[in-house]
């Protein structure tokens, strides 16, 4: 049988130029027509491009599918079908990893926007910081350069904090870092000797408050916006014990008042 490119790719549902690719690949091989030079697929080249399809649809790469369909021996289809199972189960960890996350996500978005402006006290996520930044000046050692490189990679699970020191809260212009957390709950997200690199902070009972920082107020003193927060103090006889926890997360109408949602931890004890 004598079929043309179009008519196999109808079959085997993608484009000529993919069919063209698995040929280049050696997966597949078209004849020529000795009398009219026209070349096209026999039957046994649908077939084998069928068979490859099935193997990309698991995730084979087209040099491994070359060569499984062209070299490889029963004694080798099976290890290879192994790893594929491992390779895929580790993706799928990973992905419901993901969605776990998101949906956290959404949550921390919808209290935070259901909350603006009003404190309760409860118990702040312990997790690991890593600072690239103090007080708007980048951190550049090489080893500091080497973590942040690794952490980096395991977003989304890895985000962005700011540590500010307690002075906020009285008006002062407050020490302030900025890096990488990742929550104790997805350290196994790195290894050993990356989170040795972070410090970690435990959890502790905090005042929590979220607020919108709005375009027309950028650069406003932070005690301005936790003016709320220093009034809950004082009614409540608390003090502060730690740094403040800022997380930033989201910013909305970015391309008119270009708000920004953030949600913040105040350690704290009795007076």
């Amino acid at each position: 049988m004598h079929d043309k490119i179009s008519d196999i790719s109808a079959i085997v549902g993608i484009s000529p130029q993919s069919v063209r690719l698995y040929e280049t690949h050696g997966i597949v091989e078209m004849e020529k027509d000795p009398a009219t030079g026209y070349r096209y697929f026999s039957r046994p080249a649908l077939n084998n491009l069928l068979s490859a399809r099935r193997l990309r649809a698991y995730e084979f790469d087209l040099p491994e599918i070359a060569h499984l369909l062209n070299d490889a021996g029963p004694e080798e289809i099976g290890p290879a079908l192994d790893a594929r199972i491992d390779a895929l189960s580790a993706e799928l960890a990973r992905r419901k990893a993901v969605l776990a996350h998101l949906k956290e996500e959404r949550r921390r978005f919808r209290n935070a926007a259901r909350r603006k402006g009003r404190c309760r006290v409860c118990t702040s996520p312990g997790f690991y910081f890593l600072p690239y930044m103090e007080n708007d000046v980048l951190l550049k050692s090489q080893e500091l350069r080497a973590a942040l490189k690794e952490w980096s990679a395991v977003t989304p699970f890895v985000g962005r904090l700011s540590l500010f020191t307690g002075e906020v809260l009285k008006g002062r212009a407050p020490n302030a870092q900025t890096g990488y957390y990742l929550h104790e709950r997805y350290a196994s997200c790195l290894c050993a000797e990356r989170l040795a690199a972070a410090r970690y902070i435990p959890p502790a009972r905090s005042v929590y408050f979220s607020f919108f920082i709005e375009r027309d107020s950028p650069t406003a003193p932070l005690a301005e916006r936790f003016r709320p927060v220093a009034a809950y103090f004082a009614a409540h006889g608390l003090r502060l014990a730690g740094e403040i926890q800022f997380y930033p997360l989201v910013l909305l109408h970015r391309s008119t008042s270009q708000q920004l949602l953030g949600e913040a931890y105040f350690p704290c004890i009795a007076q």
